[in-house]
């Protein structure tokens, strides 16, 4: 099976040495840098045109922004699709633009899968991401060797559509958790607790999570500054979608909206680059606490 990628980014790269690593020959584009990606044993395309022509599955992991030129533009991937083409989609982008270039391929007789991944890049690299699948489970059955040579967990959520639904809940959870774990680490800080015990102690207890665990370690050392694996800048933009989202739904979101006025005061103050775990600067100074 032939395997293409396009958007070798902070998670696009680890995937496709994935990939590679599982023996899975693979060709990927980029408009910039492809030497990480040629270096691990990449084939590098000229076009997403020449990928979808080259290839059995092509995986997409972009942003909104770049759907455009890298499906329908002068030289995209429709262009090169063919009726044995699936293309697993792992970008968030709202559930609109991923239909529009569902049908635009159904229209060449390829296939779309949205797969949008949950994870930060170290995860994705260890293959502990999580995938949430939908669209025709028949493809998803045939793109398993695909999906497990990406990560571990993959799970199949039912008609296109619904992997977004998922990933729109998934970080719900994150914004809320990690303004709770900020909340928690500025209190202890307050109580004159120190930051590593309380990272030992609620990590293995009922109130610890992946979360708690993966960013307040950051918070005790304030080690949230760029490159970081989950950006204040990211967190904003699918913040938007959510909000969209629940808002479609018809669904009141109360804890979320307060945990988004931080992020959007994070912004305000030019950390878009730091990591998420920078809340807890935020919050430190409203408590009084000495914050960077």
């Amino acid at each position: 099976m032939n395997v293409g990628i396009i958007g070798l980014g902070r998670i696009g790269l680890p995937i496709a040495k994935n990939l590679i690593e599982a023996g899975l020959p693979v060709m990927g584009y980029r408009r910039g840098d492809m030497n990480p990606f040629t270096g691990s044993g990449g084939v590098a395309a000229g076009s997403c045109r020449e990928v979808a022509e080259r290839s059995d599955v092509v995986i997409t992991c972009l942003h909104e922004a770049d759907f455009h030129d890298a499906f329908t533009g002068p030289s995209g991937l429709i262009y090169g699709a063919h009726n044995n083409l699936v293309v697993i989609d792992l970008s968030t982008a709202t559930i609109e633009v991923k239909e529009q270039q569902r049908q635009a391929l159904q229209s060449r007789q390829a296939r779309m899968l949205d797969c949008p991944i949950s994870g930060s890049p170290m995860m994705a690299a260890a293959k502990q991401a999580v995938l949430f699948a939908s669209g025709e489970k028949a493809v998803y059955e045939q793109c398993l060797p695909v999906l497990e040579a990406i990560a571990s967990n993959s799970f199949y959520l039912g008609s296109f559509g619904a992997g977004m639904k998922m990933k729109y809940i998934a970080n719900l959870l994150l914004a809320v958790h990690n303004v709770a774990a900020a909340e928690a680490m500025v209190l202890g800080a307050k109580a004159n607790l120190d930051p590593e015990l309380m990272l030992n102690v609620i990590s293995p207890s009922i109130a610890g999570s992946t979360a708690f665990t993966t960013r307040a370690l950051m918070m005790s050392q304030g080690s949230y500054l760029p490159p970081a694996p989950g950006p204040i800048q990211t967190m904003h933009e699918v913040i938007e979608l959510i909000d969209a989202f629940a808002r479609n739904t018809g669904c009141p979101t109360p804890l979320f909206s307060l945990a988004t006025r931080y992020y959007e005061q994070a912004m305000e103050e030019g950390r878009g680059e730091q990591d998420i775990a920078a809340i807890y600067a935020l919050l430190g100074r409203e408590a009084g606490l000495d914050m960077l």
